[in-house]
């Protein structure tokens, strides 16, 4: 039989203190590892924004058309978002979903559904598309109507 009881319980106590250390640094990677993932996943469409240039280069006024143009640089955007505005309201955003490539110009479809009263200016401000869901670059380009 075993005499001595203090041996076995240092042992056990040790094992359970390092099974302890073990998950709380499994529990910590998990952490870390999605913050790191999640900065990346920015730094990627931060990135891939600076190289876009999408501007409207001319508005039809009978068709209720605008004409957009990439300049060179990047690969391909996943869409526009287009609001025309006047000095007190804007209208409603309309999302240009196709691709557009660099050197493109692409005309969208009547867009007289999204002009408020008195537009005077119409925006753009292109996208890629990130885990489904869309991220907008930071800069816009405008064409005073």
């Amino acid at each position: 039989m075993i005499k001595n009881k203090k041996g076995l319980s240092a042992v056990v106590t040790t094992l359970m203190i390092i099974l302890l250390v073990l998950v709380a640094v499994g529990i910590i990677w998990v952490v870390i590892r999605n913050v790191v993932e999640t900065g990346t996943e920015n730094i990627d469409i931060g990135s891939k924004c600076l190289a876009v240039s999408v501007k409207p280069v001319a508005y039809d006024s009978v068709t209720k058309t605008v004409t957009l143009e990439r300049s060179a640089g990047g690969e391909a955007i996943d869409g526009v978002k287009i609001v025309f505005s006047n000095d007190s309201a804007s209208g409603d955003v309309y999302n240009y979903a196709n691709a557009i490539e660099s050197l493109q110009k692409v005309t969208t479809e009547d867009l007289s559904a999204y002009i408020p009263e008195g537009a005077n200016k119409v925006t753009v401000t292109a996208y890629f598309m990130s885990n489904g869901k869309e991220a907008l670059c930071g800069q816009s380009e405008e064409l005073t109507l």
